[in-house]
């Protein structure tokens, strides 16, 4: 949609985005690879087709079908919540947007930093904005 709409830098910004999280991978596919050159060749078109050419193909990049994607990858399974004690915040927890309030203070259980700030304490409210926020208002 980038790439339609001119909004070049915000395009090359995904790439960059893309390239970092294969990096976090540390291991990648020739597919990838692949789907990764044809995104790129819009903005370096002659580096490209070198090395479509030094990857074994025949065929111009620059003539090969544009990439298609899967709507339901685009979807994101885990969100971040932040989880505060007493409205000072202890972390972040990933849950799924259906996780229940008592999965998501269980979890916050876990960190370290929640743990220590509510050890010997009682739990008197629970404030949890699914997605949002997990706050524990301990005395």
């Amino acid at each position: 949609e980038d790439i339609e709409n001119m909004d070049f830098n915000t395009a090359i910004s995904a790439l960059m985005i893309l390239v970092n999280d294969i990096y976090k991978e540390g291991t990648f596919s020739k597919s990838v690879l692949k789907r990764l050159i044809l995104c790129l060749t819009p903005f370096a078109p002659h580096m490209c087709e070198e090395i479509w050419e030094i990857m074994g193909e025949k065929e111009l990049v620059s003539l090969t079908a544009w990439p298609e994607y899967d709507e339901k990858h685009l979807v994101e399974d885990a969100i971040s919540v932040a989880v505060q004690v007493n409205g000072k915040k202890r972390g972040l927890i990933e849950v799924s947007k259906e996780t229940s309030q008592d999965e998501a203070v269980n979890k916050a259980k876990e960190i370290a930093a929640v743990s220590a700030a509510i050890e010997g304490k009682d739990i008197k409210k629970i404030i949890y904005v699914p997605g949002k926020i997990l706050n524990l208002i301990a005395k």
